[in-house]
């Protein structure tokens, strides 16, 4: 209803999709209504996202159902996959969170890669403790380089920190202690290379790029 009520206030009536999309900057969930009637009559990417969003926040997770199937293989269906991993991962749902993750992150990549850090590091804090090793690192090292394609000194640092506390906990200490602040070079070619252990409890904060 905020939302709408904005748009109006321009002096004119908003579309569907522009209610739906204004709705989701707003974080309106009263008007989430809105994002059905968008997507009932455009079929917009745009408005399955918005709508996938709003669910999230809403934590509704029939919402969330009914918007999981409508991803489509791009951008915006990239944001349905990560919403709905972020819903089945609050809930608990582990396996359906991954696949969530997992499938964004393949949209992401190479594509959108301030995004792909930000699935990365979710996919990443839910699989610590669970997957073999192979796949932690693999993680890290997909998050350095989308941070290094999008020049984002923070998700590198990110990335460099992880590791840094998977070396600790795999007992490590030597090689943790020569990819600290003050050896952040060796920190980089770390997660770069061959090397490194999973399990971790940090949790990266890159909610923005969702």
């Amino acid at each position: 209803m905020v939302a709408s009520l904005a748009l109006a206030s321009c002096g004119r009536s908003p579309s569907d999709l522009e209610a739906c999309l204004a709705a989701e900057q707003a974080r309106d969930l009263t008007a989430a209504s809105e994002c059905e009637s968008a997507w009932d009559t455009t079929f917009d990417p745009r408005a399955a996202a918005a709508g996938a969003h709003l669910a999230l926040i809403a934590k509704d997770d029939l919402a969330m159902l009914r918007w999981a199937p409508r991803a489509t293989n791009d951008s915006e269906g990239a944001r349905v996959q990560h919403f709905c991993g972020a819903l089945h991962a609050e809930r608990g749902d582990v396996t359906a969170a991954e696949a969530s993750f997992r499938r964004a992150l393949a949209l992401r990549i190479d594509r959108e890669p301030l995004r792909a850090v930000n699935t990365a590091s979710s996919l990443f804090d839910l699989i610590r403790n669970r997957a073999p090793i192979e796949d932690s690192v693999k993680l890290l090292r997909i998050a350095w380089h989308q941070a290094s394609l999008a020049d984002d000194p923070l998700g590198r640092a990110m990335a460099a920190s992880e590791l840094i506390e998977l070396l600790v906990d795999f007992g490590d200490i030597q090689t943790a202690e020569t990819a600290r602040p003050s050896h952040r070079c060796r920190a980089g070619s770390l997660v770069e290379g061959p090397r490194g252990r999973s399990n971790s409890s940090g949790t990266w904060t890159l909610r923005d790029r969702r």
